[in-house]
């Protein structure tokens, strides 16, 4: 069998030989022809043989532009920056924003302290982070694992600075020929590597270290949900992860049996479904991390069209693992009123943090105290910020400088905007025309209540989904206005 393997693998081979030099001939070709098509984005063109074999979605050019300004930033100015001296002397990875603003604005001096008793733990894992840290800017390195034509691995070589290596790798040997031609036209073959192989086993390979890739991008038709687990051992320690999921009917609840069967979590179909599908998918990703004593950092994360769009950071800490169970909650959902109530599944209120036992419930009764309607139950989500503010802060202004690189510059301004002026501690949220039509009262304005809360030490933004919903922060008060009061039970 060994033999028959060698002969197999001697023939792929030769067939990847023989599509490379075919594909170098046909882009030869194309340079000179006037009847190829062509198609141009960024900086990027793509060409096709003919307009039948056109495969181009432009639907999709605001995801790529949206990648490309969040890869210049992450690289630019966020995984750059060394580790401040105590968090190297104390074991201790960032986890809220301030010390991940810290993270990438200054490398502190501080005086040697004392270690936890986790030292032994994290010793191992922050060895392992500092030989990544001491990298270059030139050992930067991308990994595109579904890829189909390689715009996007283009437009990273060709908009994205201080990179060393771009892989574009796909199981199709035509799209494989593909990639090829588009490299040898955009002359960018030092910089783009075309790859054929499973996108799974390839990410297997490269799972240690020096091996690993500082960004992994996942684009699938339908879930990502079965390149979780490679990706995530793929990433070297502070990498960036980007992952993408069309099957949105699944992760709103429409298929609630699928979604359980890929993503581990129950939805529940509601008018705040998009938010919940970014919340399921991250703490899938955070599940598949944790096995490998990884966790995730959310920096970006947006329901856009028909897909979501999440952007994490990858860190290796066993001490930060054990803290996953207090990052997710399972959710009450009324079927009456739609009211919400959170359920944690671990405690990160001790004042002991060298464990995190299983949080007190449940939050509410067998009815709700408003309708006396049932409750529905899922999860687990995650109840942990889905954006860095830093992070978006940082990328809103250089999007907002360079707004002749992108053609959907004004959406992305738009859609930083509102992730930027967020609740970060306020999972899912509630619609006010639902809430008015059950309390049978007329719906106030948006701009009525959005300029009466903050008088109430209220937090009212607009969600990142659709204007008309606000995600809310809104403790019971007596002494609210008329309409306030009226709605503050059911928010």
């Amino acid at each position: 069998s060994m033999m028959n393997t060698c002969k197999i693998w001697r023939s792929f081979r030769g067939t990847l030989i023989i599509s490379r030099n075919m594909a170098n001939r046909e882009a030869a070709d194309l340079q000179e022809s006037k009847t190829v098509t062509k198609v141009v984005e960024g900086r990027a063109t793509i060409v096709f043989p003919s307009k039948n074999e056109v495969f181009y979605n432009p639907v999709q050019e605001f995801n790529r532009d949206l990648s490309v300004a969040v890869l210049r930033h992450f690289i630019g100015k966020w995984w750059k920056a060394p580790i401040p001296k105590q968090w190297r002397k104390q074991e201790k990875a960032p986890t809220t924003d301030t010390e991940i603003g810290v993270f990438q604005q200054q490398s502190s001096k501080v005086e040697d302290s004392e270690s936890d008793k986790l030292r032994g733990e994290d010793m191992e894992d922050e060895s392992r982070r500092e030989k990544d840290i001491s990298k270059s800017d030139k050992d930067i390195r991308i990994l595109e694992a579904l890829s189909a034509t390689g715009l996007r691995s283009l437009r990273y070589a060709l908009e994205v600075p201080d990179l060393r290596e771009v892989i574009a790798n796909d199981i199709s040997l035509a799209a494989f020929e593909a990639i090829q031609r588009n490299i040898d036209f955009n002359q960018l073959s030092g910089k783009v590597t075309a790859h054929c192989e499973d996108a799974s086993i390839y990410m297997y390979k490269c799972r240690n270290i020096g091996q690993q890739f500082t960004v992994v991008d996942l684009d699938p038709y339908g879930s990502a949900a079965i390149f979780l687990d490679p990706a995530v051992q793929a990433t070297e320690d502070g990498g960036l992860l980007c992952v993408t999921c069309t099957d949105t009917a699944v992760l709103c609840g429409t298929h609630f049996e699928a979604c359980f069967a890929k993503y581990g979590s129950m939805p529940i179909k509601a008018k705040h479904c998009h938010e919940m599908a970014l919340r399921i998918l991250l703490s899938a990703i955070e599940l598949q991390a944790n096995r490998y004593q990884r966790y995730i950092v959310p920096l970006l994360s947006c329901s856009i069209d028909f897909y979501v769009r999440v952007f994490v950071q990858v860190f290796t800490s066993r001490s930060e693992v054990h803290k996953s169970s207090s990052k997710k909650a399972m959710f009450y959902h009324c079927i009456g009123c739609e009211n919400f109530h959170l359920q944690p599944i671990g405690r990160d209120d001790l004042s002991s943090k060298s464990s995190y036992p299983a949080a007190f419930g449940p939050p509410v009764g067998e009815e709700c105290e408003n309708c006396g309607s049932k409750f529905k139950f899922g999860g687990p989500i995650w109840r942990k910020p889905i954006h860095n503010v830093t992070f978006v802060a940082g990328l809103l202004e250089d999007v907002k400088s360079c707004q002749n690189d992108f053609s959907t510059w004004d959406r992305m301004v738009g859609l930083l905007s509102v992730c930027s002026e967020e609740v970060p501690e306020a999972p899912l949220f509630h619609k006010l025309d639902h809430i008015c039509k059950t309390l049978h009262c007329n719906p106030p304005k948006m701009l009525v209540m959005s300029t009466l809360l903050p008088y109430c030490s209220t937090l009212l933004p607009y969600c990142s989904t659709l204007l008309p919903y606000c995600s809310t922060l809104l403790p019971y008060c007596s002494t609210l206005l008329p309409y306030c009061s009226t709605l503050l039970p059911y928010c």
